[in-house]
């Protein structure tokens, strides 16, 4: 079994349409198959940490933070896939996962609290968000990518420690 390396990509890293090019070149860099981690999207997080604070004193949270974040990615997807069929795909991702996470963020307003068994996968869906994003960028300069979630990662490795 040869040993996989694995590159993180931080948020930091991130904090410009740009930055996904740089991203690029490094991945190229190293001429072999590769596992890639990335964070948010700088400051993504953040805000989510703060749509959930305000969820409950003000109605406008949800769409106001969706509104922002969809002008986020169509610039980002914009700036960063040429190909229009690669670009309309990664929107397409995109939103079919956004959407997921509107319909959990409008139910934990509902309920009004965000139960602790939820909280962590409803800070996750920015690096969810940018995983989609990245795996459609590197398809669309040609570099092969298959995205996994992070539970696949996990799973396996409990795996391999328990065997």
């Amino acid at each position: 079994m040869s040993k996989k390396i694995v590159v993180k990509f931080g948020g930091s890293n991130l904090k410009t349409g740009k930055d996904y090019h740089r991203l690029i070149k490094i991945i190229k860099l190293y001429h072999r198959p590769l596992v890639v981690v990335v964070s948010a999207f700088y400051g993504i997080t953040n805000k989510i940490i703060q749509t959930l604070d305000k969820l409950h004193e003000d109605d406008r949270a949800i769409p106001e933070f969706f509104r922002r974040l969809n002008q986020l990615n169509i610039k980002l997807v914009n700036t960063n896939i040429s190909d229009e069929r690669y670009r309309q795909k990664t929107l397409d991702e995109l939103d079919d996962l956004t959407d997921r996470f509107s319909r959990i963020l409008y139910s934990v307003q509902a309920i009004g609290e965000v139960p602790d068994f939820l909280y962590d996968q409803v800070l996750s869906f920015g690096e969810r968000l940018n995983a989609v994003l990245i795996n459609g960028i590197l398809i669309s300069h040609k570099i092969n990518s298959r995205m996994r979630p992070s539970e696949t990662f996990t799973k396996n490795f409990s795996n391999q420690i328990n065997n």
